[in-house]
């Protein structure tokens, strides 16, 4: 039972295992879980069990220095934690608390990510997918925000619909402001949430033009790197 575990653990360190495990997560997350219609503690739980699936696939693949595991590590035990004693504690009593903490832990990993991608050397499949993750992780992370956003400012948002209070309403307005689609059924009518959407559309934008740039840079510098 030790071997195949220890196997298990060891593969899902490599960038070749552990990025597409954590991008399916992340895109169950993202896209899967929204578009299945759960409702109340159903979509709830689900997608808690999805994150935390997610966060320990993300402790995985930051494992590549000691420092950055341990810090993934730490951030991931505290993340668990507050998210799993929301279903233990009375409704508010623990406030935007795991919001906060789950978007500082998301994007502490998009950085350990993005490290990773953009370091010296050969543009490689695990160097495309850590791309992609990182861009789904950062529409995570302000989903988190704007969570917490309305929370400290009730009514932050108006809807065409129904007022936004799902995860899956905030993961959806989230992705298509990173996107700039911009439908414009859910709009930030307090300062503070139309700061978070306008810095979440220009670090959509800006981050595919930097990404690009860097890639294809790193690609032109391996193929006229002299062999040997």
């Amino acid at each position: 039972m030790q071997r195949p575990l220890r196997h298990i653990v060891t593969k899902m360190r490599e960038p070749d295992y552990g990025l597409p495990v954590l991008l399916a997560l992340l895109v169950l997350m993202g896209f899967v879980l929204p578009s299945l219609g759960l409702e109340g503690s159903n979509e709830r739980l689900y997608g808690d069990i999805a994150a935390s699936l997610m966060l320990v696939s993300g402790v995985f693949v930051a494992s590549g220095e000691r420092w950055t595991f341990i810090l993934a590590l730490l951030m991931t035990i505290a993340t668990l934690a507050t998210r799993w004693a929301v279903w233990f504690s009375p409704p508010g009593a623990l406030g935007a608390w795991p919001e906060l903490v789950a978007c500082a832990t998301i994007l502490v990993f998009s950085l350990i990510i993005l490290r990773q991608v953009i370091r010296p050397g050969e543009v490689n499949l695990s160097r495309v997918l850590g791309a992609i993750a990182v861009y789904l992780l950062l529409g995570i992370a302000w989903a988190s925000a704007y969570q917490v956003a309305e929370h400290f400012f009730p009514s932050s948002f108006v809807s065409s619909t129904t007022q936004p209070a799902s995860a899956t309403d905030w993961i959806y307005f989230s992705f298509v402001t990173l996107t700039t689609v911009g439908y414009g059924d859910i709009v930030p009518v307090h300062r503070v949430a139309r700061s978070l959407a306008t810095g979440e559309a220009l670090a959509g934008q800006l981050y595919i033009a930097v990404l690009l740039a860097r890639l294809v840079s790193l690609q032109v510098s391996s193929r006229h790197r002299p062999n040997g």
